[in-house]
């Protein structure tokens, strides 16, 4: 079932896309959508901006770790919460000038 949904979820945000022609996707976050938008715009030649790009859990046997690393090797522009997500980044061979360090947009919103 997971199959079937992750590819309808791809399927469906290439659609839309093709349909609006947007000049950036902004994804957020490192779940099965995430990375199903940043694929779609990807393949679509569209640009991609990943907010809370870099933040790792080290765990790759979780599938949310996988969608992060995937959705932030195929980026354009890599919005890190904070210095050490940037410094996870480069060690994953991001280049630097992908990365800017905007802060955390939850912690933000909850002051």
């Amino acid at each position: 079932m997971s199959f079937w949904w992750n590819n309808r979820i791809l399927t469906e945000v290439e659609h839309v896309l093709m349909e609006e022609q947007p000049d950036i996707v902004l994804v957020q976050g490192d779940t099965n959508t995430v990375l199903a938008g940043a694929l779609a715009a990807a393949k679509l030649h569209i640009r991609v901006g990943h907010g809370v790009a870099g933040f790792v859990s080290f765990d790759r046997m979780m599938p949310e770790e996988i969608n992060r690393v995937v959705a932030d090797h195929i980026t354009d522009l890599l919005f890190a919460p904070t210095g050490t997500a940037r410094q996870n980044l480069r060690n994953e061979g991001i280049e630097d000038n992908k990365i800017s360090v905007t802060g955390n947009t939850i912690v933000d919103a909850v002051f």
